[in-house]
């Protein structure tokens, strides 16, 4: 029997259950629909002919990917095989005979289905998101940087519900920015739990370390596409740092920054980062506001940076949705995103990240 989840505004229809995610009774009809399979241990079909995988540019290593035909081969080492076929908005999965089954489920989740929704439906971030009374937030930053705990961190106090731990679209339906959850369930190692003093709720275990919380959910809030308030850029600081800043980006840096985080199921098609590109763009033309945070990584500094967090959301709800827009144009040098005359100063730091790549996480 096939079962459905809620994952961001799609639904997945899978043979599997995946705990992690909301089920539903059907899906709507006008609902995208990406199909999941799980397939018998070691069961991938013969690919028939030598197939080209390059490693992903992750620090951790162990990822490989590659086309065969028409799918994607994406190959984790000492877990599993996940062919995808875009067009089709389909996943097979061929786990290793010893993997852990939740740690299938967390890369599937985490990794392979954002760059699957990506592909079809820009722009799906590397991201931990809140819902504040101020508007949703995005946390973005690579694995490591704390994305989770500061977002668990937010929930546990009561300032704001989470809303998903490791990916969100960012779509734009006419009146304006919205952030959509992929599901609600977050991943913190064990000290982190221990600060939080989150110990009650822990879920499966994963091999690197990390344990699954469900976060708390109400229901109606995931499944709506929460306004987007602003967009935070995680760094840590310095060594020895105790400074929490939050300095909002220029335009250009706005788009490098989201780019170099969003999800790409294949980082060398051109349509797709055009696709992504022009997502992004707009997103930042239409007034979202990006923030680059940097904070010390201590534990009980995370009511500071709470603070900081949303001192910055009232100091735009105060200046009034009308300002910071930009607009995109040539300039002679190739695309850029240049702010109108007409809104507040906002060029301050984040322009280190002028020149990355588009990287896959």
């Amino acid at each position: 029997m096939n079962l459905y989840y809620r994952f961001c505004d799609s639904v997945i229809e899978c043979d599997r259950p995946l705990p992690e995610l909301i089920r539903l009774p059907s899906p709507a009809p006008e609902v995208p629909l990406l199909a999941v399979r799980f397939e018998a241990p070691h069961s991938l079909p013969c690919l028939g002919h030598a197939v080209n995988l390059e490693p992903w540019p992750d620090p951790a290593g162990g990822v490989l990917q590659g086309w065969v035909g028409d799918c994607i081969l994406i190959r984790v080492l000492g877990l599993a095989d996940f062919l995808v076929r875009p067009a089709a908005g389909a996943v097979e999965c061929h786990p290793l005979s010893a993997a852990n089954p939740s740690d299938v489920r967390h890369f599937l989740l985490n990794q392979v289905l954002p760059r699957l929704v990506g592909y079809r439906s820009p722009l799906v971030l590397h991201a931990s998101a809140i819902l504040t009374d101020l508007g949703a937030i995005a946390l973005v930053g690579p694995s490591g940087i704390g994305k989770s705990t500061l977002a668990a961190s937010f929930g546990t106090c009561g300032e704001a519900i989470v809303l998903a731990d490791d990916a969100v679209r960012i779509a734009d339906d006419g009146t304006g920015a919205r952030l959509i959850g992929a599901y609600g369930a977050y991943r913190l190692r064990p000290d982190s739990v221990g600060a939080l003093r989150l110990s009650g709720s822990l879920g499966p275990q994963l091999s690197r370390g990390k344990s699954i919380l469900t976060a708390q959910r109400v229901p109606g809030t995931r499944e709506a596409r929460s306004p987007l308030a602003a967009v935070f850029i995680l760094q840590s600081s310095a060594p020895g740092g105790a400074a929490i800043t939050a300095f909002p980006m220029s335009g250009v840096a706005s788009v490098l920054a989201l780019i170099s985080h969003a999800f790409f199921l294949d980082p060398g098609q051109k349509s797709l980062i055009r696709r992504q590109f022009e997502a992004v763009s707009l997103l930042v033309r239409t007034g979202c506001r990006v923030y680059l945070l940097n904070y010390p990584r201590q534990f009980g500094l995370l009511p500071q940076v709470r603070a900081s967090i949303i001192e910055t959301l009232r100091g735009l709800a105060a200046r009034g949705t009308d300002q910071g827009r930009y607009r995109v144009d040539d300039g002679g040098s190739g695309p850029g995103v240049r702010r109108l005359p007409a809104t507040v100063p906002v060029r301050g730091q984040g322009e280190e990240n002028a020149g990355r790549r588009p990287a896959a996480h």
